[in-house]
């Protein structure tokens, strides 16, 4: 059979392949490297050996997060976590890293011993999407509407700013201690959006009437009641996220309503001009006239 020692010479060859390694004595200096090491890091095992792992330290990591680092692997624990490092060029890499201590058999340390696993690619991915995540919230919070990211069933995710702006709430964290869903908020009247009940989920109005402008209710800061033209679009990539556009359209609805009195006054004053004018010939014409004027201005 083969022996243990034979095992873990298979084995460790196997890591010595896959893994970057390192070994460091019991102060931290590097005793040896293997060529993973050297290759990714840009460096010679002679030009790591006898220096701290700060050689190949990048200034974007906190000191902090050594500090704790070596509090663990010096009091025998084992130690993980992602570190960035610098190459000899200037350029940087990123690593998965286990640090084990090893013991003597009266359970001293006599070194530390490092795997790490390259994941360069995948922090690069990242921070390409968390850029891009950033990016989207930035454009959301310079939107004059308001706009919330909805989870079909864990409520409101996400809020711009314009939400503080115009509702009595200074934060998400505030408007969910109190709600769940933005719908909460809709004063209920006829012809505008209202609550979800357990029957009937309030956004399946858009579902059921795609063509209908839905438009809702809600108090603002001074708690003045103002209308909202409501628009959702779903995800492609998660159908339970909703985006709801809520524009303040009070402003318009106030002149439209205003429109619509004028429109009436003047239909009522035609209708007296009927009435009160004779039916002569120069009358008849002054009375087009009037309706051409009428159907000219601006409303």
């Amino acid at each position: 059979m083969t022996n243990n020692l034979s095992y873990l010479t298979q084995y460790y060859n196997v890591f010595n392949k896959m893994q970057i390694i390192s070994r460091t004595d019991a102060d931290g200096l590097i005793t040896s490297a293997n060529d993973n090491f050297c290759k990714i890091s840009g460096y010679t095992e002679a030009e790591l050996v006898g220096f701290s792992h700060n050689k190949v330290r990048h200034p974007d990591m906190e000191g902090v997060i050594f500090e704790e680092m070596w509090k663990t692997i010096s009091s025998g624990k084992i130690w993980k976590g992602e570190i960035k490092n610098s190459t000899k060029k200037r350029g940087f890499y990123w690593t998965r890293s286990v640090i084990f201590p090893i013991f003597d058999d009266e359970k001293n340390i006599l070194e530390y011993v490092s795997f790490r696993e390259d994941i360069t690619k995948r922090k690069l991915l990242e921070l390409k999407e968390t850029k891009e995540d950033n990016l989207r919230r930035e454009i959301l919070h310079s939107q004059a509407n308001m706009v919330l990211l909805v989870h079909k069933r864990k409520g409101v995710i996400f809020m711009n700013n314009q939400c503080f702006t115009e509702l009595p709430f200074i934060s998400r964290v505030e408007f969910l201690k109190e709600h769940e869903c933005i719908c909460e908020l809709f004063i209920e009247k006829d012809d505008f959006l209202k609550h979800s009940t357990k029957e009937r989920h309030w956004l399946k109005d858009f579902y059921e009437f795609p063509n209908k402008s839905h438009k809702a209710i809600m108090k603002n800061k001074k708690g003045e009641e103002q209308i909202y033209h409501v628009s959702i679009n779903e995800l492609k990539d998660n159908k339970n996220l909703i985006v709801v556009n809520l524009l303040n359209t009070t402003e318009f609805e106030n002149c439209k309503e205003e429109l619509n009195k004028d429109r009436e006054s003047i239909k009522l004053l035609e209708s007296r001009i009927e009435q009160e004018l004779t039916v002569d010939g120069a009358n008849k014409e002054l009375l087009e006239e009037l309706k051409s004027i009428v159907t000219r201005l601006p409303i």
